[in-house]
């Protein structure tokens, strides 16, 4: 007597490598040529067409200096005219611009120059003054280029 347990059954061996081999309802070769016809990659049209913007520029009406209020009756030494501003002066040399779009979606945007090197020196922290002193353009060029970027949702200002 062995002191242990009894040894498990071992599954007795089913012939399996006896049955015979069933073909598929279908051809096996033909099915192969029709599958590796439709793997070959095909060579797309390529276009000349440049990117389209990012967000199109709506349509603005015409803007005319002018009177900003007409004179009033009751006041007539009251004259105010229409100051004549730039865009240095519309945003401040001390506002600070941000990426309104992540860095990453910058490459589909079709983009001048200076416009690059600009974004290439925004971080949300900079002062418009520096940004434009670090990307060597000159204060009131440079508010313009981001003021534009800014009506296209690429920049912000905080």
């Amino acid at each position: 007597m062995s002191g242990g347990r009894p040894k498990p059954k071992v599954p007795d061996d089913d012939h399996v490598g006896d049955r015979p081999t069933l073909r598929p309802p279908f051809d096996p070769e033909t099915y192969a040529r029709e599958s590796e016809s439709g793997l070959r990659a095909t060579e797309l049209p390529s276009s000349s067409r440049l990117t389209p913007r990012a967000f199109p520029r709506p349509e603005v009406p015409a803007f005319h200096l002018a009177r900003t209020r007409s004179v009033l009756p009751s006041i007539p030494e009251v004259h105010e005219e229409a100051a004549r501003c730039g865009a240095l002066d519309a945003v401040g040399a001390d506002a600070v611009p941000a990426l309104a779009i992540p860095r990453e979606e910058l490459g589909w945007v079709d983009l001048s120059p200076e416009a690059t090197r600009l974004l290439d020196h925004v971080n949300g922290i900079r002062q418009l003054d520096v940004v434009c002193a670090m990307a060597r353009v000159a204060p009131e060029d440079g508010a313009a280029t981001l003021l534009q970027l800014a009506d296209e949702g690429i920049v912000s200002f905080l």
